[in-house]
């Protein structure tokens, strides 16, 4: 095996060279408009990261995308400053609203969400794991810090009681078009984490979810082994009267079950 492979295979490194990437509609769109404002305002706070679905969906191609993620290395000072851009009347804040945002806001400390009809773009300050495996690329023109496929999953089933459908669409993708980036994720799920499922009082879960493209393939078995033993949370009924359960298979394989 070579360095590089090892190196993806074992920590989730992207070692290959700055690639151009290509992000879907309307995703696309809400990056081009964005783009200098957020360079300009966050540079005074910390590198913004690219990741999310958007960033796995121009990769893979495997759905469309109308939001942009991006992410900040914590430190203790960043949180009230990323707060405050959301705050009506400062520089950010009508900048955005400027470019047509319909409002900005602070979720929670450290992240502020600004919708821009269906989209919206969504900064957070997290730390990625695995700490180190983000590169440089050039998306629709503008050099940005990426997150590796390994950092975007392991985001994902981090959140897994907020396990959205688009997101569960991305897992079970990834287990042919990433197979070993999903198995160095699994791993990293916290024993905690491992038989929750989706909370069904996620505001997102209360109405249907158009950013996984259409039609969303029913997920069933994928990649499964028959020595695998699966840690099943149990099914959780939405407000739409469907039920999502998630399944994450033995962790050295990063194999997933999941039903929508």
């Amino acid at each position: 095996m070579t360095l590089p492979a090892w190196l993806k295979q074992t920590i989730g490194l992207e070692t290959e060279p700055r690639v151009r990437l290509t992000l879907p509609e309307p995703g696309r769109s809400l990056w081009t408009k964005t783009y200098r404002t957020v360079e300009d305002e966050l540079k005074r706070i910390g590198k913004p990261r690219l990741g999310g679905g958007t960033l796995l969906a121009s990769r893979w191609k495997h759905r469309k995308s109308v939001d942009i993620d991006l992410s900040i290395e914590p430190t203790p000072r960043r949180q009230g400053r990323l707060d405050r851009l959301a705050i009506p009347g400062s520089r950010f804040h009508d900048k955005m609203k400027g470019l047509g945002a319909s409002d900005a806001q602070a979720l929670s400390q450290g992240q502020i969400v600004v919708h821009f009809g269906d989209s919206k773009l969504d900064i957070t300050i997290v730390n990625a794991t695995p700490p180190r495996g983000e590169r440089r690329a050039t998306v629709h023109g503008h050099p940005t810090t990426v997150l590796s496929t390994t950092q975007v999953l392991s985001g994902k089933l981090a959140r897994s009681n907020e396990l959205l459908p688009r997101d569960a669409f991305d897992i079970t993708t990834a287990t042919h078009k990433a197979p070993e980036n999903l198995a160095w994720a699994t791993n990293r799920v916290p024993p905690s984490k491992r038989d929750s499922a989706p909370d069904s009082n996620h505001p997102e879960l209360r109405r249907p979810d158009t950013n996984a493209g259409s039609p969303v393939p029913r997920c069933g078995a994928a990649r499964t082994r028959p020595a695998e033993r699966a840690r099943t949370g149990p099914p959780r009924r939405a407000a739409d009267g469907t039920t999502r359960t998630w399944v994450v298979s033995s962790l050295m394989t990063g194999s997933f079950r999941l039903q929508l």
